[in-house]
């Protein structure tokens, strides 16, 4: 799993790839507006993607923080659960 709060992001190309299907655990408040590009192992509504830490509550202000990398004919995003849904 990987784990981010503070002041995390993921530089360089910025995507996350989820080869085992665990999601981006969020431990704390993250203070960066663009974190990470998400590229699922799967792209399937309902897929967990984002899951918050001990403490932590998911919400659309959280999740904006993160963008799914798009397929050639669908574009994607994250719900305020941290499971992906179509555009």
């Amino acid at each position: 799993n990987l784990t981010l709060s503070g002041d995390a992001e993921i530089t360089s190309d910025n995507d996350v790839y989820l080869a085992n299907g665990n999601p981006v655990i969020v431990a704390g408040e993250l203070t960066k507006q663009n974190v990470a590009t998400i590229t699922p192992n799967e792209y399937t509504v309902g897929t967990q993607v984002l899951a918050a830490g001990t403490d932590v509550t998911l919400s659309n202000d959280i999740v904006k923080k993160f963008a799914v990398t798009p397929q050639i004919t669908t574009n994607w995003t994250i719900n305020s659960e941290g499971k992906l849904q179509q555009l």
